[in-house]
């Protein structure tokens, strides 16, 4: 979850009695970002896993429920204890889609797989991405960005004082 980090999809079911699991802790594959509002959307997923396969999970999609637990406002903690389980162990997760009059809920469950990789839209995948970013490239588009701006904002000065050259020549004219 990010403004906490990635939770790769899981749910409860992994751990024994006490809550500990045996075993590397396993996901689904589906990447969600908390929203300012403490929504959990669908924001991506690992390579090939779970829940890019479903075919019915879509980025923007809201998570509603893992096993049966409504998910807004949860911690970082609750959200990984719901999400990860044992290879092979069983979530369910119910999703909205669409707002307001429009919006439409939906479960899905799938099964944990160990050793997923975060896919493109990942934040890890992201740095490894800029890492192969050519640094000449990098700062000409920089400098180019940085041009653009200030002509921008020139642009929207010369209006200003060409507006206000205007108003004054206009009330100039009504006075006579």
């Amino acid at each position: 979850v990010e403004d906490g980090g990635d939770i790769g999809g899981g749910g409860k079911g992994g751990g024994d009695r006490n809550g500990k699991m045996e075993g590397k802790p396993c996901s689904v594959g589906l990447l969600v970002r908390r929203d300012g509002r403490g929504y959990l959307k669908v924001r991506g997923f690992a390579a090939g896993g779970p829940a890019e396969r479903s075919g019915k999970i879509e980025v923007g999609h809201i998570l509603v429920q893992v096993d049966g637990t409504t998910v807004r406002g949860l911690q970082y903690p609750e959200l990984a204890q719901l999400f990860l389980g044992l290879p092979g162990s069983s979530v369910a997760l119910a999703f909205q889609q669409g707002h307001g009059a429009e919006a439409r809920l939906f479960r899905e469950t799938l099964v944990r797989e160990p050793n997923l990789e975060p896919g493109p839209s990942s934040r890890a995948a992201r740095r490894i991405d800029m890492a192969h970013v050519d640094p000449l490239a990098a700062a000409n588009a920089l400098r180019n960005a940085q041009e653009s701006a200030r002509a921008r904002l020139q642009c929207q000065h010369d209006e200003t004082v060409s507006d206000r050259d205007h108003s004054s020549l206009d009330t100039s004219d009504t006075e006579r």
